[in-house]
């Protein structure tokens, strides 16, 4: 039976989705059923959707509507009241990246997730694919000897349209709320991500006070080295937590 989708946000990133929508409906796997945005979606936008409901407001929506799966493709800073709302109406999320504007917030979905006993995807690309599991099996039977680090490369141009898309593209606060949006928290999310599955993190313990942790100091005459707190072997265990100084020169 095709499980019933709402999206909100479907003006951006949002129509991607939409498209999505379209292949998994003619499956049989899904079905859209509602639309929340500001702007109600255009012509080209409702081509071959059906009869869609669409609100500006999400949670009258999903009580019309009883949607499973409330996708969230909306700014960085709306994701959290957003989720909050899709969860106190019953339904699974999928949340665009990055999840939430902060680690506090991050905390709270995960709280209000497990109150609701509802399941949550973000749209991290790579952790749908089988390359990652592949080759953390890899690294934990030795195949790629001791792995010392994991980084990743973009190239991606961002100009100066990028950045007058919208409102909060590119800002920090906006309106009193934290957005957080840039290269690292958007882009190269993704590479962050897969970063931390390669390295089998997870729960992590509390992360180690500077006065607690035993890197060297900083000083003209060196460079910073590891701190010595930092794992020296990724594994399928979750990794031991970094102190916040930085490596700048691989081990040989």
């Amino acid at each position: 039976m095709a499980v019933p989708v709402v999206v909100a946000g479907v003006n951006g990133h949002g129509r991607s989705h939409l498209a999505e929508l379209r292949r998994l409906g003619e499956q049989g796997r899904a079905r859209l059923v509602g639309i929340c945005d500001l702007v109600p979606p255009d012509q080209e936008l409702s081509t071959g959707l059906g009869a869609v409901e669409y609100d500006r407001d999400l949670g009258a929506l999903l009580k019309r509507t009883g949607a499973e799966v409330t996708l969230v493709a909306t700014p960085i800073h709306t994701h959290l009241p957003l989720a909050r709302t899709a969860l106190e109406h019953g339904s699974h999320l999928f949340l665009e990246k990055p999840p939430t504007a902060s680690l506090a917030e991050f905390e709270e979905l995960r709280a209000a997730l497990r109150a609701h006993g509802a399941a949550c995807q973000v749209g991290f690309q790579s952790l749908g694919s089988s390359a990652v599991p592949a080759a953390r099996e890899l690294i934990a039977e030795g195949t790629i000897g001791d792995v010392r680090g994991i980084s990743g490369k973009g190239r991606w141009v961002r100009t100066t349209a990028y950045y007058k898309r919208s409102v909060w593209a590119g800002r920090r606060r906006m309106d009193g709320h934290d957005v957080v949006d840039g290269a690292l928290t958007n882009p190269f999310a993704h590479m962050v991500a897969t970063a931390l599955a390669l390295a089998g993190a997870g729960e992590l313990p509390p992360p180690i006070s500077r006065s607690s942790c035993s890197a060297p100091t900083r000083s003209r005459a060196t460079t910073p080295r590891a701190c010595a707190c930092a794992p020296r072997r990724v594994s399928r265990s979750a990794s031991r937590p970094r102190c916040a100084r930085p490596r700048t020169r691989p081990r040989s």
